[in-house]
Parts: C-alpha cells; structure tokens; sequence
C-alpha cells in the first residue's frame, strides 16, 4: 500500500471532517479566534461544520479534502449539509472573492445567558420525569459534536451524589457495545444528566474525553465504579454490553447487591444488548422480581444509514425513555410481551448477516471474472436491491476501509450463534445461517473479528 501523503490544510478549504469516532461530515476549515476554547491536541483543526452550524477541534488525520473524498462519504444524513457545501462551491467558481457566510462562534456565555441556560435545563429536568412526551422530547437538530457552549464542572464517584434519592432526572448507561460511544455523545449533546458505567478497562479509557466533552457542555456526566452505583442513582438505567453473557453476569450481581440495598424498587431497566428473547425473559423475571421496571430494546442499524430501537416490555418505561431514545435513534414500540423485540432483532440479523455474505460472495465471483468492484457498485446502485446499508459495504471493499467500524464482524457472528443454538433447541433446519455463520467464524479466526463486516469480502476473494 503506498505512503499516505501529509495534507496541508488552510483557511476556509472544503473538507469532511470527523469527529470522535463518529461519521464524515461536510465542514470548511476556519482560524479560531479569541474566544475559542484551547486547542485540543497540536495537530488539530477548527472546524465549522454545515448544515447545523456547529464548531469542534478535529484531528488532522481525521480530516479529508471535501472533492476527493466526495463519493465515499456521501449518504442521505449527509445530504442537506452536501447541498450547502455545493452552493459555496458554486459562488466561489463564478466569484472567487466570494466571502462564505459563517454564523459567529459565541465563547463563553454572560451570566445572565448562564442563568437562563439553568432555568431552562431544570424545565427540561422535570419534563424528562413527566409522562409529557412532547415536552420532554429533545430538539430535532441535534448533532454530536461540539458547539459554542462550554465550561462547566462534572462529577465522578470521588464527589458528592447530586442525584435525588429516587434518581428522577438522572439514567444510568453500561457501555460496552459499539454503538454506546455514539449513543452518549448524543445524548450528552440533548443535555441529557448521566451516570455511566464501564464494562471494562479499555472502554474507560477510549471513552476518557466525554468527560470533558461534558464538561464543555455544562452536562452532568458521572463515572460510577459499579452498575449498581449507577443503577442507584439514576430512574432508568440503559444496558448497552458487548455480548449475552456480560448481560447475564451483570444482571447476577445486581440481584446479590440489590439483597441488601434494595435499589431495584421502582426503576426501570432496559437492556440493549443482542439478546435472544430466553434471556430476556429472563432477566425480566429478575428485575420484576425486585420490584423493577423492564424493557427491552434492540438495536436495529447503524450510524452511517440509520437506527431502529425495536422495544417491547413495560409501556410507561418505554413512553418514559422515548425522549432519550429519540436521541440515539428512531424508537418502535413493538408491544407489552417481552421477546417480541428481541425475536424480531435476531430474526433481522440473520436475515441481514445471510444477504451481506451472499451479496459479498457474488462480488467476489464477479471480481475473479475481470470485474472490478467500482464497476459493480455502478451497475449494482441501478438495481432495486441497492440501499444504503449495501453501497457503503460496497465502497467499504473499494477503500478498504475495514478500520472504519460500524458492525463489527464478532457482533454479527455472536448473533449468529446465538439464533443457531435457539434453531437447534427446535430442531429446525437453517443450512443459510449455519454456513453464513461459518464464513464469519473464519473471518474473526483470521483475526478480523474487530474489524467491519464488509471485511468478509477478503475471506470470500481467495
């Protein structure tokens, strides 16, 4: 593969740029003046991003000139914010001296903008606790990176509980899953107060800047040592783990703490992660037991075309929780009977995992045949098969840009393996999953597993 090539960046270039680890997104490269806040790393940017108008310091090696990269990252999320960086393009071709209109970064607020940001943060308290949906709904344009606001204090374990003893106001959220990091930007950026907890080690460490990307956002965003601590402090907690058996475990030690703290009583719990309906059944039987609140609610998607949460369970939690799942995705209620969400995600995901290795396979096949892949995926966006999930698998094998991760391999495949155990129980037949399952076996063995789905593409080319 041949050296990348250092790019020189300069005031007002087109670019896409990304923030955290989330999509590309059309901004123009801008000087900061006094009033921004201190540069994040020495190899940094700021950037203005369009359509919503935001600022953020974003890395150098995130950044990608805007022409270059235009293809590759185009997606329908994307589109208002593309016509916007067009229409510069276009005035600056007919008048280089075109002056782009830039909305003016605002530092740090006055006191009485602070007092008036308090008084509204504390309706918005009341309205996340109340059964007004509307009221409590965040704004429709809410976007993950940071803006004009900053500065504030936040909280860990070491501090005093700021949190009511019934939690109301407060959730709590177990990171673990890929989709976490995305989902507590987000919900940091609608002002939502959070007490998180890390599955392990290495997601408190990867995860270590949302605390100050909090703390800009005058966000209340606690770290707690324990689920239960978390669970304690907050009226609902999300479980977003990386696999069945960490739910599992993590639900077990809840029930032996809750023996001698009672903190189950009265709060909801929604387990995210990929689960069969057996299990959760299960863990709603537990959290019942204790006197709990439970839903489950399945991730259907990703962050580059869109989110589904598929929820079933208690209705109250799920019209409690919507204003939060709102922000991280599209929520669907799917009813009172726990399963059905999970039922219906896995049957998805094996429908899913099959189509991506079939589509993979017959591209792999048309490529030993002297096609190459930048000339299916012309032909293959005529079709009416073509969507977005596919077309950035696609320019995913063009680029091989299998680092760039929204579903990866392991997840799949533990989805997989989890609906096959469940197909064997019934004795049913599924030679599809079974040898789709197979191929994604071999992918992780290869040591893929981390790596996007759209890597099954190099197992199934040789």
């Amino acid at each position: 593969m041949p050296e990348k090539m250092d790019l020189v960046f300069k005031e007002y270039d087109f670019v896409w740029a990304k923030f955290m680890n989330f999509n590309h997104w059309p901004a123009i490269i801008i000087k900061p003046d006094q009033n921004v806040i201190e540069k994040v790393s020495k190899d940094s940017q700021w950037v203005y991003f369009l359509e919503d108008h935001n600022y953020a310091w974003v890395p150098e090696k995130n950044i990608k000139p805007y022409e270059e990269f235009r293809a590759r990252f185009k997606n329908k999320k994307v589109e208002k914010a593309m016509n916007e960086m067009e229409g510069y393009i276009r005035e600056k071709a007919l008048d280089p001296n075109y002056k782009i209109p830039i909305s003016k970064f605002v530092g740090k607020k006055s006191a009485s903008a602070k007092k008036n940001t308090q008084v509204n943060r504390k309706r918005g308290r009341k309205s996340l606790t109340s059964d007004n949906e509307e009221a409590s709904a965040p704004p429709a344009k809410t976007r993950y990176y940071a803006d004009s606001d900053s500065d504030t204090s936040q909280t860990d374990d070491s501090q005093e509980d700021a949190n009511t003893s019934d939690g109301s106001g407060y959730i709590g959220f177990f990171v673990g899953h890929i989709n976490a990091e995305y989902f507590l930007a987000k919900l940091i950026n609608a002002n939502i107060k959070i007490n998180v907890w890390f599955e392990n080690k290495k997601w408190a460490e990867e995860l270590e800047y949302l605390q100050d990307y909090a703390k800009g956002k005058e966000v209340f965003y606690r770290v707690c040592s324990t689920p239960q601590l978390a669970i304690a402090n907050s009226k609902a907690t999300f479980s977003c783990l990386s696999n069945p058996e960490q739910a599992k475990s993590v639900v077990n030690e809840l029930m032996i703490a809750d023996k001698n703290h009672g903190f189950l009583k009265g709060r909801a719990y929604i387990e995210m992660t990929s689960i069969v309906s057996d299990l959760s059944k299960e863990i709603c039987s537990l959290i019942r037991g204790r006197e709990g609140l439970y839903l489950e609610a399945m991730i259907q998607g990703n962050r580059d075309t869109s989110i589904q949460i598929l929820a079933a369970g208690t209705l109250s939690v799920f019209e409690f929780c919507k204003p939060c799942f709102r922000v991280m995705g599209e929520p669907n209620n799917l009813g009172e009977e726990v399963g059905l969400a999970t039922d219906f995600h896995m049957a998805f995901q094996m429908l899913r995992g099959n189509l991506l290795v079939s589509m993979t396979e017959g591209l792999a096949l048309a490529n030993q045949t002297g096609y190459s892949l930048k000339q299916m995926r012309s032909v293959f966006q005529m079709t009416n098969i073509s969507c977005d999930y596919f077309d950035s698998k696609i320019t995913s094998m063009i680029e091989k840009s299998y680092d760039q991760v929204n579903e990866p391999v392991q997840n799949l495949q533990k989805d997989f393996s989890q609906s096959l155990r469940v197909f064997d129980k019934l004795l049913h037949p599924t030679p599809l999953t079974a040898n789709a399952n197979e191929i994604m076996k071999q992918t992780c063995n290869w040591g893929y597993g981390e790596l996007d789905t759209s890597t099954i593409y190099q197992i199934l080319r040789y």
